[in-house]
């Protein structure tokens, strides 16, 4: 064979080997088969079970060219805090399928809702690359990343912070991605001065790791918590509250521990949906108390007969400020709420003193749909900010000499006293929220609402 078929073949060879290589030398041609999606029925090694709350697929996070490994979020059965990221490389089939992993949340790896992978060649951020010395396989391009939103414990910022492949795992040192998908840039701002934020779409927990809520001790009836059993399900039904009659359960939340709700002075906006099976008199979306102190939303009218077990809320002649600087003290009676329902509306109250300092109230309360209520702020006014009240994302009342809460800390907090229904997307912030602000959050709640709940 002349010399030349010989140099044709060579270089032949030498491009297959450069296109298809691998690490350990293992020709990519197609993705794992002995493993895979959940939706497609694959299951797990004996032992370990998937948390299908986070992202998982076929990815490249070798940097090979082609999306062949299966990446995931698994644990041991036993053992919630061996949560971690597992990716079972391409072509090695009947082999470990999760050889490629992540440190564990015990080992301080912080898992978020809101993650996904990002695809390999893209241009990895200065001193992200291995030490010096370590040699890349031939063939292969930037590799891939496990990507989530995380908040830095100093600055308190969100930011996007990516686990990045290296040769035989994730690196230690993580990157930040400047430049994550669309949907992650809303949800950034979403988060942005975030205090809480209870999605009740496939568990019970808060997005943002800062509170807990769990069944108030009085409660008797029945409360049904979203769970794991819900995930994969777009639309759920969030939490339900008291569908099996009277309106006796109800929750409470706080830091963890002592359910103590902090920097309630800073509290400026409070969003969330509701679905009313029925009114009850007096029934309470949130409310945070202390001794002299209350913040209260809620709804009056609609024809209840108020919370069993409970007397129904006295609604008192507000105080002005104006009235409050003349006589330098709170003075103005209580007086009793009104005998005849004229018709439901949503109550925005906050109290001081044992007085009330601002009422904020607006129309169109009504059952047997959902509705996205949200009481905001519009200014960073250090004692008397505006205060709006949107429903549907109509503004529908404002307060232009508002209040903000006296007391930095408040000890009663309970979400659903009284509700007979369901809630989903609670959120608190210590900003105020614009009306861009309100669509947004909007948008991104209403496909996530079962239709007839």
């Amino acid at each position: 064979m002349p010399w030349i078929t010989w140099l044709i073949v060579g270089l032949l060879l030498v491009y297959i080997l450069r296109k298809f290589s691998v690490l350990e030398g293992f020709a990519v041609l197609r993705p794992r088969a002995d493993i895979g999606l959940a939706a497609e029925g694959w299951g797990e090694e004996a032992g370990y079970e998937r948390d299908l709350r986070f992202a998982e697929g076929f990815v490249d996070i070798q940097g090979l060219g082609q999306p062949t490994d299966f990446c995931r979020a698994v644990r041991r059965k036993t053992d919630p805090q061996s949560l971690h990221i597992a990716c079972a490389l391409g072509l090695r089939d009947g082999m470990d399928t999760m050889e490629f992993t992540t440190r564990t949340v015990r080992d301080g790896f912080r898992m978020s809702r809101d993650d996904y992978f990002k695809p390999a060649g893209a241009r990895e951020p200065a001193g992200a690359r291995e030490p010096a010395g370590a040699r890349e396989p031939a063939g292969a391009r930037e590799p891939g990343a496990y990507c989530r939103i995380v908040q830095d414990a100093e600055t308190r910022e969100w930011y996007v912070s990516c686990a990045v492949a290296g040769r035989t795992g994730f690196r230690t040192v993580e990157e930040r991605d400047v430049s994550p998908p669309p949907a992650i840039q809303s949800l950034l701002v979403a988060y942005g001065g975030c205090m809480g934020w209870f999605r009740w779409h496939d568990d019970d927990e808060d997005v943002t790791n800062s509170l807990v809520m769990e069944a108030h001790p009085g409660s008797t009836g029945a409360i049904v918590v979203p769970s794991t059993a819900d995930v994969g399900k777009w639309n759920t039904r969030g939490l339900q509250l008291n569908r099996d009659g009277g309106p006796q359960s109800y929750l409470r939340f706080g830091r963890p521990g002592d359910l103590i709700l902090e920097n309630t002075r800073k509290l400026r906006a409070i969003s969330l949906w509701v679905w009313w099976d029925a009114f009850e008199r007096g029934a309470t979306l949130v409310e945070c108390k202390g001794e002299k102190n209350r913040l209260w939303l809620g709804v009056e009218g609609g024809g209840g007969g108020g919370v069993q077990g409970q007397e129904p809320f006295e609604h008192a002649q507000e105080v002005r400020p104006a009235a409050i600087l003349a006589i330098g003290q709170l003075t103005e009676p209580l007086r009793p709420p009104p005998k005849t329902a004229v018709g439901a509306r949503y109550v925005f109250e906050m109290w001081d003193d044992d007085h009330l300092v601002m009422r904020l109230e607006s129309p169109g309360a009504s059952t047997q749909r959902w509705q996205h209520v949200v009481v905001t702020t519009t200014d960073n006014t250090a004692f008397w900010p505006t205060w709006q009240m949107w429903v549907n994302g109509k503004l529908l009342a404002s307060r232009t000499d508002g209040r903000m809460c006296s007391a930095n800390e408040l000890m009663d907090n309970t979400v659903g006293r009284g509700v007979r229904g369901c809630l989903k997307d609670l959120r608190f912030y210590q900003r105020g929220l614009t009306g861009s602000d309100i669509g947004a959050m909007r948008a991104w709640g209403e496909g996530r609402l079962h239709p007839n709940p």
